[in-house]
């Protein structure tokens, strides 16, 4: 499976924000990484366990962000991040309890989201907060 590859194409012009999607992008390069050389899956566990802690954190981060300078798309991006992270930990949940291993599907799904999020909803932010900042 290809990784994702951080270009300019995907920067928001937003140094400390293109800093966490480039961390998220390694971290979802890590998970691709250890599906592909078949890694025990305790191993698989730590790193999606990595990755949905970064994930966690970086969109509390977009959220203060856009708190503090009171972008009128903050619920709309906010309910973004919930559906993403429910759906993320529902996938942690299965793979703990069910042994349900992370399929090609998924880590499809993952890039998918992670590049729609970033080119639409986090772009549209991006061009308001450097209008504010």
């Amino acid at each position: 499976m290809e990784q994702l590859i951080w270009n300019d194409s995907l920067s928001v012009g937003i140094p400390e924000i293109d800093k966490d999607h480039q961390r998220l992008i390694d971290l979802l390069n890590d998970l691709i990484q250890s599906v592909a050389e078949n890694k025990e899956s305790e191993e698989m566990e730590i790193v999606l366990e990595e990755l949905l802690s970064y994930t966690l954190w970086h969109f509390r981060h977009e959220e203060r962000l856009m708190q503090t300078y009171e972008y009128d798309g903050f619920m709309e991006h906010k309910n973004e991040h919930a559906s993403l992270l429910e759906q993320a930990v529902n996938l942690q949940n299965k793979f703990k309890a069910e042994g349900e291993g992370i399929t090609p599907e998924v880590l499809d799904f993952l890039k998918e989201w992670v590049t729609k999020h970033i080119l639409g909803t986090d772009m549209q932010m991006a061009k308001y907060l450097q209008s504010e900042m």
